[in-house]
């Protein structure tokens, strides 16, 4: 079972001298951490045309989390990661220059490159990750959400909650828009 949560981004790779993603944030990451699931739940959305079984991000929930299984949607993060390296298949290793920087500065290397799959806790779908990082010594596991819609999901944020839709068309009429 696994589980995903949202969290204000803690995580920033950085490739050479370029910045690809940053850390502002100065709070404990309990202060940010939202938990929320895999849900699978009929399409209630006025702006979405598919009303077939949809997988979701929508429970929201107070436990504590479990940073060895959860998974945490980071809007900061440029790739998916992890520092289990059993999570992943198909590893290749990393041969290039970059590496993570945490929230302390301190640099973590990227290693091999491989594949995960979520088991979502409310949806009998799995969840195909490419491309994931092993970062040995990373505590979290991480979701981009630059990832996630290069892979032509919808990632759209609430006040309260973060979703992940699969194969939806957006019909509703956009108050603001850009690219």
């Amino acid at each position: 079972m696994a589980k995903i949560e949202g969290i204000k981004g803690h995580k920033a790779i950085k490739d050479g001298a370029m910045t690809i993603a940053t850390n502002v944030v100065n709070q404990p990451d309990e202060d940010w951490d939202v938990q929320v699931s895999f849900a699978v739940e009929k399409c209630a959305f006025c702006c979405t045309t598919d009303q077939k079984d949809e997988s979701a991000l929508t429970t929201v929930n107070t436990n504590p989390i479990d940073y060895n299984v959860n998974w945490i949607i980071d809007s900061r993060c440029s790739n998916h990661m992890t520092g289990d390296k059993r999570k992943l298949t198909n590893l290749t290793e990393y041969k290039g220059r970059r590496v993570v920087v945490t929230a302390d500065n301190s640099r973590l290397p990227i290693t091999h490159i491989g594949n995960a799959t979520i088991l979502p806790r409310y949806n009998s779908h799995q969840v195909e990750l490419q491309h994931v990082y092993h970062i040995p010594g990373m505590k979290k596991n991480l979701l981009s959400i630059s990832q996630l819609t290069a892979s032509d999901n919808f990632v759209p944020f609430g006040p309260d909650e973060v979703r992940v839709y699969q194969n939806k068309k957006i019909t509703g009429t956009p108050i603001m828009q850009g690219k």
